[in-house]
């Protein structure tokens, strides 16, 4: 992350979420940032539930790529589908930390957008599965969102 601040408590082992592993088959994996990331978390989410349909799981799926340090993970395609929206920042003043101009506000806030819609499509995915498996009414979902973006200015409307 370059902008922002730690979630982690100090004293910890990882004091920015950036600095954390990624836990792979039970072992630490750094660096484990590609455009595939939320991709591969769902392929791996669905493979888990394939193979577990026929007793009772638990599964935790948290993609986080909608968090500022994983915006170089969203997929270029999901992206795309902000290219021409209008994005209208009404007031440059309300992001004094940014130091960016307007521009530069709207091409981040495409990418934030695009890795809303990487989640939201790699959900669906997930979700298309159960309805093919026959488990969605044998499903408990239990959505949560955290506050947002990580960046400092995100305490306000992006718009």
């Amino acid at each position: 992350m370059t902008e922002g601040h730690s979630y982690l408590a100090p004293g910890r082992k990882y004091d920015r979420l950036d600095a954390m592993p990624s836990i792979v088959d039970g072992k630490e994996v750094f660096g484990f940032k590609n455009k595939q990331q939320t991709d591969i978390l769902t392929d791996r989410a669905l493979h888990f539930v394939r193979q577990n349909r026929a007793k009772p799981f638990f599964l935790f799926f948290n993609p986080f790529v909608t968090h500022q340090g994983y915006w170089s993970t969203v997929p270029d395609e999901d992206v795309a589908l902000y290219k021409d929206k209008p994005l209208t920042v009404t007031d440059l003043s309300r992001f004094p930390e940014a130091k960016m101009d307007e521009a530069g506000l709207r091409r981040l806030m495409r990418i934030y957008y695009g890795s809303i819609a990487c989640a939201d499509r790699n959900l669906g995915r997930l979700l298309s599965a159960l309805d093919e498996l026959s488990l969605t009414e044998n499903t408990i979902f239990i959505f949560m969102a955290d506050n947002g973006m990580s960046c400092r200015c995100s305490k306000a409307s992006m718009a």
